[in-house]
């Protein structure tokens, strides 16, 4: 019986009632606006997730407005169509107890990607999205070898590379840290568990200094398996992953998803390219970017058996 079922339960039907049936009814047009407030947030993540799927489906016939600070509720094919409202009488910031008043109410409503590119210090304000485009390492132990990199850029860049654009038939795991000192614990893991690895670090300063520094640690075991970018060609001393790409290349990343930002934002780019590769996006790249990663990878393949 539907009163025995949980409250989610239904929610949800209910929901699915007032919304695909109407929708779909004979007759229906797309003049149908459905206005939602926080839905589904109290139902938990997988549920919620069912909703934002369903949503897909509701709109072929309707459309939907709704608001939400779950980053379960956020598509990033949905980007293009998302706001930001503020209001622009209330910091954020300060405790304003006892100063701020209702007259002071001014509320806006900013297009995602120009609120980002204009405040990009006020991340509080759209944090859900980030929270989606943030990329969480599974469980290692389904892992049968990976490549160690520093940060999510790398791994959003090399994945991107690799899948979208070059389509390589070798796959490799890749495990992102959070900075090229933090690959201790991993590769402490990895070794414990006589589990094949490779680490790639940048070619710059503080990364030859940890490269360095883990084989202090763990011996010269680790130098063959602890690389940073000028291993692959010494001509890339110095370098960041970014710049294997031109000039050019960046600014096409960047413009995809920030149209009006030409100067070169390295936080923008990392967004930019993390939604190129979430919505499968082609962006052409120069054939100096194609090169340099074809190599890399060739340079991967080597040191990593196939399995």
């Amino acid at each position: 019986q539907l009163n025995e079922r949980s409250l989610g339960f239904r929610w949800f039907f209910i929901f699915l009632l007032l919304t695909h049936y109407r929708g779909f009814r004979k007759g229906a047009s797309k003049n149908v606006l459905f206005l939602f407030d926080e839905p589904a947030s109290n139902l938990h993540a997988s549920a919620q997730a069912q909703l934002l799927s369903s949503f897909g489906t509701i709109s072929q016939k309707c459309m939907i407005m709704y608001t939400t600070h779950s980053h379960y509720m956020i598509d990033p094919k949905y980007l293009e169509g998302t706001f930001v409202i503020k209001n622009e009488g209330l910091d954020a910031e300060e405790d304003l107890s006892g100063e701020y008043s209702a007259r002071k109410t001014n509320i806006t409503a900013t297009k995602y990607r120009t609120f980002a590119a204009k405040h990009p210090d006020q991340t509080h304000y759209y944090k859900p999205v980030l929270d989606v485009l943030d990329y969480q390492p599974g469980n290692l132990e389904n892992v049968p070898s990976v490549v160690m990199l520093e940060g999510k850029t790398d791994f959003y860049v090399l994945k991107y590379m690799s899948e979208i654009l070059l389509k390589r038939k070798r796959k490799h795991h890749l495990l992102p840290s959070t900075g090229s000192g933090h690959l201790d614990r991993s590769m402490q893991l990895y070794i414990g568990w006589g589990r094949e690895f490779c680490a790639l670090l940048d070619a710059d300063q503080e990364g030859i200094k940890q490269k360095l520094r883990y084989t202090e640690i763990f011996g010269p075991f680790i130098e063959s398996k602890c690389f940073a970018l000028d291993a692959v060609d010494p001509a890339w001393s110095g370098f960041a992953i970014e710049r294997l790409f031109d000039d050019e290349d960046k600014k096409r990343i960047q413009t995809s998803s920030y149209p009006t930002e030409t100067k070169f934002n390295k936080t923008h780019f990392q967004r930019a390219i993390q939604e190129a590769l979430i919505l499968q996006r082609q962006i052409e790249v120069s054939s100096y970017a194609r090169s340099n990663f074809g190599k890399l990878f060739d340079f991967l393949d080597a040191r990593l058996p196939d399995r």
